[in-house]
């Protein structure tokens, strides 16, 4: 084999149990039983932020697609998902990765680091417009199929006219200006401090994401004016989304909510199930600490953070890891 292959030390279809090695020998712990099978995936989930048939599946599917970085090995996705799991300081992270080899070079870590967060975020073909960036998929034959696919949400043959529930996710950032009224970063959920808002979109159902939209300044744009300008645009003519009483300005034409005059009472208890799976939905992007902490890093790289979340999060959805059930008639 070539020396100067720049693919010469990725492992060919890297399974489950060799990410849990590798995983093993980043942590110190190489070697080492720690416990049971269950116990040493709950560990591996700790470090890294999700499970080794999660990150293998991740492996897989940027090798198929040739999205992974020159020299990426396995151990650099690694070092990148614990990054984005624990969000350490620099010094941190670089002693930490390095496991039985020692502390590594921070230079060395973000040649890898940001490319890797790069490539998961551009698994899903993105059309993006001034008003929003909307995951598409484009049909393939790939054995790693994964798609954030907004017309998915029309799989199950449903004849409701809701068929996703919406609602926006806000995370800090450093303070841009005073945290008073009026400032465009200043989010309600942070007490005027200053934040960007998404917006997610789930399968009602199915329980899949279909549907990220953003960054947006969470103080300028209310979680109703993003969906005005743009998921509303996207929906077949008399459908519908079930949200909360934020987007009650849209309902009852665009929106179902609970505190829209014609909602009938005796379905608000579906409807507090429903919000309740998108809030469990929202609470996984917050096992993130890069999008539960103040981010410190480059804002115009926020978006493919959060993207990179989206695709793990989704990853492990269809691995298995599916958010509770709703059943759901309007």
């Amino acid at each position: 084999m070539n020396e100067n292959d720049p693919k010469r030390k990725r492992m060919t279809d890297p399974t489950a149990v060799d990410f849990l090695l590798v995983g093993k020998d980043i942590q110190n712990k190489a070697g080492r039983p720690i416990g049971s099978a269950g116990t040493e995936d709950r560990h591996f989930r700790e470090f890294f932020g999700a499970g080794p048939c999660v990150v293998a599946i991740l492996w897989n599917m940027m090798a198929y697609h040739d999205f992974i970085p020159p020299l990426g090995e396995i151990k650099h996705l690694l070092w990148t998902l614990h990054f984005l799991k624990a969000y350490p300081r620099q010094a941190t992270v670089c002693s930490t990765v390095g496991g039985s080899s020692g502390a590594i070079d921070p230079k060395t870590f973000r040649k890898y680091m940001w490319p890797f967060i790069h490539a998961v975020a551009d698994l899903q073909p993105a059309v993006v417009s001034t008003t929003c960036s909307v995951f598409l998929s484009f049909k393939s034959n790939s054995p790693y199929s994964f798609k954030i696919v907004f017309e998915s949400r029309k799989d199950s043959g449903s004849l409701n006219d809701c068929l996703i529930s919406v609602d926006g996710i806000d995370v800090r950032i450093p303070q841009q200006g005073p945290a008073i009224k009026g400032n465009p970063f200043s989010s309600f959920k942070f007490a005027g401090k200053c934040g960007l808002r998404y917006e997610i979109g789930l399968d009602i159902l199915a329980g899949n994401i279909v549907w990220v939209n953003g960054p947006f300044a969470a103080g300028k744009y209310p979680d109703i004016e993003i969906f005005r300008n743009g998921l509303a645009h996207w929906l077949d003519e008399f459908e519908r989304v079930e949200a909360d009483d934020g987007y009650i300005g849209e309902a009852p034409q665009k929106v179902n909510c609970p505190g829209c005059p014609s909602n009938p009472t005796e379905k608000e208890p579906m409807q507090k199930r429903v919000q309740g799976r998108h809030e469990s939905l929202n609470g996984r992007f917050k096992n993130w600490e890069i999008l539960k902490s103040m981010y410190r890093h480059d804002l115009l790289e926020h978006e493919k953070v959060f993207m990179a979340i989206a695709v793990i999060t989704q990853i492990g959805i269809d691995a298995g890891e599916a958010l509770f059930e709703v059943d759901y008639i309007d």
